[in-house]
């Protein structure tokens, strides 16, 4: 059975960076998770979750292209193409700057799942489906 969940950008962004510095893959993916689940199909409002300032974000993942190239700006920590086959990152971004960003793995929620992704605007919502290995998948 697959269950689609809309969750905005705005509060996933928020979930994953908190005050903007990095956060352990760890929380990360508890925090996606659980908005995720909470959201139970309804599109939540993530502010209300966490604070942080940041007007765009960007998933990174393996074999995507420039990555400088996709946020439109360098960044002096932007990894290689095929950085890291069993890792995801997503990176925040204000004033063209990244703010924070976080590492991890693909276990509980992947958003890697075909071509890559746009410079992604605050307020942008992103779709996910879990699958039957329970895995939440990102769809965009």
């Amino acid at each position: 059975m697959t269950f689609t969940r809309m969750v905005p950008s705005v509060l996933l962004s928020v979930v994953l960076v908190g005050s903007l510095g990095a956060c352990s893959g760890g929380d990360t993916v508890d925090a996606i998770v659980r908005a995720v689940e909470q959201g139970d199909g309804d599109a939540v409002d993530f502010e209300m979750v966490l604070g942080g300032q940041w007007d765009h974000f960007l998933v990174i993942c393996p074999y995507d292209g420039d990555v400088n190239e996709s946020l439109g700006f360098e960044w002096a920590d932007a990894p290689e193409p095929a950085y890291e086959e069993g890792s995801q990152e997503i990176v925040f971004v204000r004033d063209n700057e990244v703010v924070g960003s976080s590492r991890f793995g693909f276990g509980e929620v992947n958003f890697c799942r075909s071509g890559g992704w746009p410079l992604m605007a605050k307020g942008d919502t992103v779709t996910f489906d879990q699958l039957d290995s329970g895995v939440w998948q990102a769809v965009r």
